[in-house]
């Protein structure tokens, strides 16, 4: 049975990109189907240090440059292919524009880097039939100038951005755009024009910030427009606080909140109120643990949807009070990450016992944590985890006799296979010979249906684990 185009489209969306690569030589018929897909985001491979596959990407779009555009590289010192007629219409199935980074073009000059860009920006902004997501580093704003340039901006749904960009071409946007969604900000100066941009949009969902800084006050009054509508944040906690309070105290329709490493300032932290989130499902927070802590408990008492929890600190004496109120408030949780102290496993189990959807457990420990803990430990997870847990990660800080990993892989027997990242052996059993025994280990229970997967430090996981936009 021959499969029709939708059909096919539909699989090849599921597929990573080399194996679209690979149908290109299919036949035409597959081929037809995979180019629209590769070049909806083509801008991909050159982020994946494949040097070969940028040199076909960018020698394909300088073939497709107007005659007046190859002329003014040429003049600049700049080789360009001989132009010919594409097999397709690469361009108008982009839907993506990101930056052109320096390291793509590393044997031109500055000058020419940036002629380069100006020429590539001005054929695809002037053959996209539709932008979906831009990324304005390094962009002029003498991009809104170029024919169409409105019209494809005009239902932009995505933008990366960084407040040292060209506020005329924030300006240029806040007067086109008006249902951006998703912004990701580099933030480390004011700029008005992006604050404009913020202001304008009608509903934003996402905002993810990076740096060290939001100390600009037309920012934080964009941004607490859209508190209510915003269901994915990530920022950095500062100094701030009036502007803290009042977006947490806003964000009624959150589902992931992640706090990010700021200005370390403790009473920031004790002052933040946190109220009841309804729809929260993600917290991830990277913070200093001690206050981090309070602010992992508060959330979590007042949650009760929580999915997925990343603790990236070590809570030390806090480990109690949040494990309790994990234990005793996320019945739907499915993925913990966390820093287990050894002396917390009896109230570790509970939440094992309590939260009967777990999936996967991304724990990490300390050179501290003794054979028999690491004992008690496995033996848990065998006798107490529910069923579904199926993702294990146990951080290479801890190490595990052999016959104590056997014996958790034969317990294991009759459960969902393991994905399960790397394990460290004690060293009187890191000789050569118990390496390679470890390996055999890992082979035999792979072979028995005991472990699907195992990777080194949790690759096998990473993806699986922490993903959920």
């Amino acid at each position: 049975m021959k499969l029709n185009q939708d059909c096919l489209t539909a699989i090849f969306e599921f597929c990573d990109i080399n194996s679209l690569y690979s149908y290109l030589l299919v036949n035409r018929f597959w081929c037809k189907t995979a180019i629209p897909i590769l070049w909806r985001d083509p801008w991909i491979i050159t982020k994946t240090l494949n040097s070969k596959r940028a040199k076909i990407f960018f020698n394909t779009i300088f073939q497709l440059l107007p005659e007046e555009s190859s002329d003014l590289l040429k003049s600049q010192g700049i080789d360009v292919p001989q132009r010919r007629k594409p097999l397709f219409d690469y361009i108008g199935f982009c839907k993506y524009l990101r930056k052109l980074d320096r390291e793509v073009f590393y044997e031109y000059n500055d000058e020419q880097v940036k002629l380069l860009r100006q020429e590539i920006f001005k054929q695809f902004i002037s053959n996209c039939s539709k932008l979906v997501l831009f990324d304005t580093t390094d962009v002029e704003h003498t991009v809104l100038e170029i024919p169409r340039a409105v019209t494809i901006f005009s239902d932009l749904y995505e933008l990366h951005c960084k407040s040292t960009d060209n506020a005329s071409l924030f300006f240029g946007l806040a007067r086109i755009c008006k249902f951006i969604e998703k912004f990701y900000i580099k933030h480390t100066i004011p700029n008005l024009g992006l604050a404009e941009l913020i202001k304008n949009q009608l509903k934003i969902k996402y905002l993810k910030i990076y740096g060290s800084r939001i100390d600009d006050g037309e920012i934080c009054s964009a941004i607490l427009k859209h508190s209510h509508t915003l269901i994915v944040v990530s920022i950095p906690i500062e100094k701030d606080l009036p502007f803290l309070n009042d977006l947490i105290l806003g964000l009624n329709n959150i589902q992931k909140l992640e706090l990010t490493h700021g200005v370390y300032d403790s009473e920031v932290y004790k002052q933040l109120t946190f109220p009841s989130y309804p729809n929260l499902q993600v917290i991830d927070l990277n913070l200093s643990y001690s206050v981090a802590s309070i602010a992992a408990y508060s959330i979590i008492l007042k949650s009760h949807n929580l999915q997925i929890i990343v603790l990236r600190f070590n809570a030390y004496n806090y480990s109690e009070n949040i494990l309790s109120a994990i234990s005793q408030c996320c019945p739907k949780l499915k993925c913990l990450k966390f820093y287990l102290d050894k002396g917390y496993l009896p109230i570790f189990r509970k939440v094992l016992i309590n939260c009967q959807l777990l999936e996967g457990i991304f724990i990490d420990t300390n050179r501290k944590y003794l054979s028999q803990h690491g004992i008690e430990l496995l033996k848990m997870l065998t006798t107490s985890a529910p069923l579904g847990l199926y993702k294990v990660h146990i951080g290479n800080f801890s190490y595990f006799k052999m016959e104590c990993l056997k014996t958790f892989f034969e317990n294991w027997k009759g459960r969902k296979p393991l994905l399960l990242s790397s394990l460290e052996v004690e060293v009187e059993d890191k000789k050569s010979d118990n390496i390679e025994r470890l390996d055999d280990l890992i082979n035999h229970y792979k072979n028995v249906g005991v472990i699907k997967e195992y990777g080194d430090d949790a690759v096998i996981l990473n993806d699986n684990f922490e993903r959920f936009y």
